[in-house]
């Protein structure tokens, strides 16, 4: 059920867009009567969809343009917990290889079809198949059936903690039966969702019309007459957009913060990203350097977190040392103190480790995505303790390639601040996609077993712990977590969303 190689560089790539977009902004929505008196959704959205097929559908920007049409089994609340939807209930079995979940039977699909446990389970065979982003996120799963219409069992080749938020969202997503062999998949949703794709107001690429759906199981949850979905790449587009009142609401870039709010805009911020150093060589394949842990505790003392913040994100950030979400169960406060700028500590320690010389290293040059200005202040950070980048460059496909085929021993990264295992799952697992080296450690892997058969306050503490061993090994040196902002007129209520760079629809609601 693993994704191919070639399918894990096309993974890879879309990270890399992702993270992309994460810099430049994302989306936001408002609302207003039309002509007839109806109430409006209306949403900027800075991402381009490809593709209705649910197999491409990814969270982030992305998830707003699938989710009026399809359900998902599970359902992620703005505070991150999920909660029912479909799936009344979920249940694993002892030793967390198998889940039980218990649907719905008063659901239609709106082309007339049932929704039972065979459509879920060729729903989620589909995503398996199709081999799409989703791919990490299935493939744990050996086994599907439906012992009858409401129950659905998943089987997999080991405990997955992520694959319940998954159902939660992306992999959740069910459509028709009929419709995922169609044709027109790819253009022409059918879902059982609080609204249909309006084909004949929708232009692609531009414009996407929903309209309420009048048969909903869940009629509190249609909260708007209609949804307009606006894709508006450009951030200067989006912002005059909504000063003008084209849209009612709009992602923005840090530097439009303080114009927004001048002119009277409600402005909200949440803490959804990072950025920072990855080592990938934790073995000291091909920099030797990198296997002594004071060499990469080094690294983490010389990077002035305070001054990068200031300097790149406009003071809408905060330095960290973490790469999880400060709301997560793995945050560990006081961690954030653990590395504090310094280089007197840091040329001490690579001393220790014999490297009072200093090394080179080479790192791929993405200053396309985050800008080369901050390249140049690592590079300058690194030298002052002895260590001299040399940045390599390249069309960004091919640097993505080379930093997936383990072509380089470290790398400046980032990503959302999302679900504690989404990250694990990304970076620390031995056959994570941004784990190029395949780098194991028994006590690791002793968390990670951990965490994967345990709930609640036992989990928690097995993924502090694990925590806890990446900031203080030096795997990992993030420089902050960075403020993704939203503004919005005022005849709109938003509700930000946990770990996602734009609200989900369902936080969207008409201003009292």
């Amino acid at each position: 059920m693993k994704a191919s190689q070639k399918g894990r560089l096309r993974l890879a790539l879309a990270a890399t867009v992702a993270a992309t977009v994460m810099t430049t902004g994302c989306s936001a929505v408002g609302t207003g009567d039309d002509a007839d008196g109806n109430d409006v959704l209306t949403i900027a959205n800075s991402g381009e969809l490809v593709s209705f097929d649910t197999a491409q559908a990814a969270d982030g920007l992305l998830i707003q343009y699938y989710q009026p049409v399809f359900d998902s089994l599970l359902r992620r609340a703005p505070d991150g917990t999920v909660e029912a939807n479909l799936a009344t209930d979920w249940t694993y079995s002892e030793d967390f290889t198998e889940l039980t979940l218990t649907l719905r039977d008063d659901v239609t699909f709106t082309d007339g079809s049932a929704f039972t446990a065979e459509v879920a389970v060729a729903n989620i065979q589909h995503q398996i198949d199709a081999n799409g982003v989703n791919a990490s996120a299935v493939a744990t799963i050996e086994g599907l059936s439906a012992p009858n219409d409401t129950t659905l069992v998943i089987d997999l080749t080991t405990p997955d903690p992520g694959l319940v938020d998954a159902l939660a969202v992306t992999v959740g997503l069910m459509a028709s039966a009929d419709s995922l062999s169609a044709d027109d998949f790819e253009t022409n949703p059918i879902g059982s969702g609080p609204y249909l794709l309006d084909s004949d107001d929708t232009v692609a690429g531009d414009t996407y019309t929903y309209t309420a759906n009048p048969d909903y199981w869940n009629p509190d949850a249609v909260k708007f007459d209609e949804i307009v979905i606006k894709t508006i790449t450009d951030a200067t587009a989006r912002l005059n957009a909504v000063k003008s009142g084209q849209v009612q609401g709009t992602p923005l870039d840090l530097t439009q913060f303080d114009d927004a709010e001048s002119s009277g805009l409600v402005v909200q911020a949440s803490r959804d990203d990072w950025l920072g150093l990855m080592i990938f060589d934790r073995d000291g394949s091909i920099v030797p350097a990198f296997a002594d842990d004071r060499v990469r505790q080094a690294i983490s003392y010389a990077i002035d977190r305070q001054a990068i913040v200031a300097a790149f994100r406009a003071g809408h950030g905060e330095p960290t040392t973490q790469v999880f979400n400060e709301d997560s169960a793995a945050f560990v406060a006081e961690l954030d103190d653990e590395f504090p700028y310094d280089v007197d500590t840091a040329k001490a320690l690579l001393a220790e480790a014999g490297y009072g010389d200093g090394f080179a290293i080479t790192l791929p040059d993405f200053g396309e995505i985050y800008g080369s200005e901050i390249f140049a202040v690592v590079t300058e950070q690194l030298a002052a303790i002895g260590i001299t980048v040399e940045l390599e460059t390249l069309p960004i496909p091919d640097l993505v390639q080379r930093t997936l085929t383990g072509q380089y021993a470290i790398g400046l990264t980032g990503g959302g601040l999302g679900t504690d295992w989404n990250t694990i799952n990304s970076y620390f697992l031995e056959n994570s996609l941004f784990n190029p080296f395949h780098s194991t450690d028994a006590q690791l892997d002793g968390y990670i077993d951990a965490i994967r058969t345990s709930q609640g306050d036992e989990q928690a503490a097995s993924y502090q712990e694990l925590n806890r061993f990446i900031v203080t090994e030096g795997w990992a040196t993030p420089f902050f977590r960075g403020d993704q902002v939203y503004a919005s007129t005022d005849d709109v209520e938003i509700e930000l969303q946990f770990g996602n760079i734009v609200p989900y629809i369902s936080n969207f609601s008409p201003a009292a």
